[in-house]
């Protein structure tokens, strides 16, 4: 059967952090408040998700494989690399600390812009009943849009905490190192009865060491950052990133709660940009095109081709002065 993907929903939280990976390092108050964490990070939009559905399933079933992760501060990043087991409890403990621990969207567009970011895993998971094969076909395809959801932000450290040397095994065969195996005297206490199937590991990359791994999942993850051209406004690249999924005018108008006028206007909007940003870029390819209904279908069309080898232009970006 075919598995269907698209990003997390508050009307999922609930179901997803019971397939959360790491739902045993909470204690029962911790895995309460884990909601709470949730629908800030998913009403602020302070996260990227994917969330791979099995339609044959009840509404409240179908999530059966998610990811979510975040672009945490430099200075939560250095407590990580430093050594934090169980690090998505403690990135739990210090929001509930009320010492923020991720990035905000405007702080994501001005590191994006400067630095660069510090990308986290902090939650994945799988339905425990899957078969292997479906097990193997959702881990697939979360890796495929985990790499396209993540593609054109400037990473300068990637981290995910595994568990098991299963998983540990499997990133380093894609191109991640080994940060922390937590085997240090110093750990005994903390990680004190946790079993070998769950034992944590930290595992990560920063650019300069994917180059030489040419084909690793690691290499296909740092794409281009480039800066980008069209100096799209938010609105209308969350537009274009809902077009990429396919969604039609009426889907879009719908999904983003516009008229359908609206959403011609945008794409209006969207286009005089890329004509002042490069005159040539769409007016050539749309020329032979027949009407204006079909100039205008081309131009998308090539429009959103030119999008997914250049996704920086649908990731936040904001210059100093801005």
């Amino acid at each position: 059967m075919a598995f269907t993907h698209r990003s997390i929903n508050l009307e999922d939280t609930h179901h997803c952090i019971s397939l959360t990976r790491e739902v045993f390092t909470y204690s029962p108050a911790q895995r309460a408040q884990l909601g709470g964490l949730w629908k800030e990070l998913i009403e602020s939009k302070s996260c990227v998700s994917v969330a791979v559905e099995d339609r044959r399933l009840p509404a409240a079933r179908r999530v059966v494989g998610f990811g979510l992760s975040v672009f945490v501060t430099d200075a939560f990043a250095k407590k990580v690399l430093a050594g934090l087991p169980f690090l998505s409890r403690a990135f739990l403990e210090q929001w509930k600390g009320k010492e923020r621990p991720f990035l905000t969207p405007p702080e994501i567009a001005r590191a994006n812009a400067g630095a660069g970011l510090n990308l986290m895993i902090l939650h994945y998971g799988w339905d425990p009943a899957l078969s292997l094969e479906d097990l193997q076909r959702v881990q697939l395809l979360q890796t495929e849009q985990f790499l396209h959801q993540h593609a054109g932000y400037k990473t300068q450290e990637y981290l995910h905490e595994v568990f098991g040397p299963e998983l540990r095994d499997f990133l380093l065969n894609t191109g991640s190192a080994l940060r922390h195996d937590y085997r240090a005297a110093k750990w005994k206490p903390v990680l004190k009865g946790t079993t070998k199937e769950n034992w944590p590991y930290l595992m990560g990359f920063r650019p300069e060491e994917v180059k030489a791994q040419a084909g690793t999942t690691a290499s296909l993850f740092q794409a281009k950052s480039d800066q980008p051209l069209f100096k799209l406004s938010p609105s209308e690249q969350e537009m274009l990133s809902r077009a990429l999924e396919g969604k039609t005018d009426e889907e879009l108008a719908s999904a983003l709660d516009l008229s359908p006028w609206t959403v011609k206007k945008r794409w209006q909007a969207v286009y005089l940009k890329v004509r002042k940003a490069d005159p040539d870029l769409l007016e050539g390819l749309t020329a032979r095109a027949k009407g204006e209904e079909g100039r205008n279908r081309q131009r998308r069309r090539y429009l959103l081709d030119y999008l997914r080898h250049h996704p920086e232009e649908i990731r936040p970006w904001a210059s100093k002065r801005d």
